[in-house]
């Protein structure tokens, strides 16, 4: 340093650089001159950054290493996070360069970041927040992202959010909320309280204190682990569908980017919402649907053993076309299994339509190759081009010891016969499938279930069932059979789902449907 200049003079800045000197002056970013890390002169704006004052500066105990190093002319700039002397930390954006290729001096411009960290921090956030409400499929995980990642998002200490309920708003997900776990579950829409008003008015309710509570809201006292509290209504496309509140573990006069913030989460919580709403519609009339078409009880068959499995696909969230059916005729007893092409409603219009006429068929006798032939013609008149299907269609009339099996396959994977000591057999030569073509080509074949033999009826989702691109297939199904040898009808289901399950996790690309039948 030269002699005869003090810390904080202005000759240590160069007077004729008057550009320099107006943006030193300005106080818009910090500037910082030191020698050596020992700091010569500052302005106003470095001094509130860095938490230093300028009697610390006059007096020469103010350092500042973060610098170039001497004799480095060339501008650089980097992020450090500084330690003020009270312990709080800022991160800072510090751009330096050497006063010259001789001077030991270097010149830095320093700019507080942590708004602008703040702001990153909250963008990842509401990010994570968004994706955590797409992956989100019922309300019930929808509250709980909006809750767990909305806390995270403003930094609430405790998080409630009711669900509007005809008069009520139901207060069934809290997060941190301390003593208030014995709160009511129920809050009359109508009542004086921060959420019912924000579900009123459609607008946010905003408490900076507990006293503000007190003072707005008499009749119900703020219960929690909180000082201040901001409710927000969730607004969907039907209108206010509930309301999430966040308490602050301090008191906070809330601004515009708060306000805007909630906002932003009370948005996006609603829309996930009404998407989760109309996603749990749709699956429960698709499961109501798919319960219509197969039948609700499977009928007691003297001599024989008889077990079903279903799994829809996907989610089951959509109907499938596959289907079963064993029923009684005057001739004996008829086991079916079938898969119509498709899903949704248009299939289950079709599904349902070719279980009830195969019912009806039944009636009039036939042997199961002429049945699915007039079968065929009804699906033709109802579906003229559109859709088809694949049916299997067993009759079973009992035997002195078993029963016998005829069997006829319009266009359906064949049957598999287990006999009791291990030994598959396939039983059901695949015919034309129903619907395509006025004349079909079918073979009814025959076969006897001796006590302890079984006969396995399956849908194509079970030999589709995929890993990669690879397939479950028929030679895994067939292990899967006979390894259930000597096993009762709902083992033998049971280690074919496990099987399947085991190969192929995870939700179904296909409805599966499988029907057992074991001669006692």
């Amino acid at each position: 340093m030269a002699a005869g200049v003090r810390p904080g003079s202005a000759e240590r800045l160069p007077d004729d650089e008057s550009l320099f000197r107006s943006l030193f002056d300005a106080d818009i970013l910090g500037v910082v001159v030191a020698d050596q890390g020992r700091v010569v002169e500052a302005n106003d704006a470095f001094l509130r950054i860095v938490g230093a004052t300028r009697a610390e500066l006059l007096a020469g105990r103010l350092t500042w290493t973060s610098a170039p190093p001497a004799g480095q002319a060339r501008a650089g700039q980097w992020e450090i996070e500084h330690v003020r002397r009270d312990g709080s930390r800022v991160p800072l954006l510090v751009g330096a360069a050497a006063a010259g290729a001789a001077s030991s001096r270097a010149v830095c411009f320093v700019l507080d970041v942590s708004e602008r960290r703040r702001a990153i921090e909250r963008v990842t956030r509401l990010h994570a927040l968004a994706s955590a409400l797409s992956a989100a499929p019922s309300a019930d995980e929808v509250a709980d992202a909006i809750l767990r990642h909305g806390s995270e998002t403003t930094g609430a200490s405790c998080a409630v959010l009711g669900l509007a309920a005809g008069r009520d708003l139901v207060l069934a997900h809290r997060h941190r909320f301390g003593d208030a776990a014995d709160a009511p579950t129920h809050v009359p829409l109508a009542a004086e309280a921060p959420m019912p008003e924000a579900m009123r008015s459609g607008r946010p309710v905003l408490l900076g204190s507990r006293e503000a509570w007190r003072r707005r809201f008499p009749a119900l006292l703020p219960r929690g682990d909180f000082e201040a509290f901001a409710a927000v209504p969730l607004i969907g496309e039907r209108g206010a569908v509930g309301c999430m509140g966040f308490g602050f573990s301090d008191e906070r006069a809330f601004d515009a980017g708060d306000v805007e913030l909630l906002q932003v989460i009370a948005r996006q919580g609603a829309q996930a919402l009404d998407r989760a709403t109309l996603y749990e519609q749709r699956a429960h009339a698709a499961r109501t649907l798919q319960r219509g078409l197969l039948p609700s009880e499977l009928p007691d068959v003297p001599g024989l053993q008889i077990a079903a499995a279903y799994e829809p696909l996907g989610a089951g969230d959509e109907v499938g076309g596959d289907f079963y059916d064993v029923f009684a005729t005057d001739a004996g007893w008829t086991a079916a299994i079938g898969d119509v092409c498709g899903k949704g409603v248009e299939a289950a219009v079709v599904t349902g339509m070719v279980r009830h006429t195969l019912r009806a068929l039944e009636l009039g006798h036939g042997e199961p190759a002429a049945v699915l032939r007039r079968l065929n013609q009804a699906v033709r008149r109802h579906e003229p081009e559109s859709r088809f299907c694949s049916v299997a269609l067993a009759h079973l009339t009992a035997l002195k010891s078993g029963f016998r099996v005829d069997l006829a396959s319009a266009g359906h994977p064949p049957a598999l016969v287990l006999r009791a000591r291990g030994a598959i057999e396939e039983l059901g030569a695949c015919g034309s499938l129903l619907g395509i073509d006025r004349e079909m080509h079918l073979v009814t074949t025959t076969c006897e279930l001796q006590p302890g033999d079984a006969l396995v009826l399956y849908t194509d989702g079970i030999v589709e069932a995929r890993r990669g691109g690879e397939l479950f297939g028929f030679e895994r199904l067939r292990a899967a059979v006979a390894a259930a040898a000597g096993r009762a009808a709902h083992d033998i289901t049971g280690g074919i789902e496990a099987a399947v399950g085991a190969f192929a996790p995870g939700p179904a690309a296909d409805d599966r449907a499988l029907l057992v039948l074991r001669a006692e």
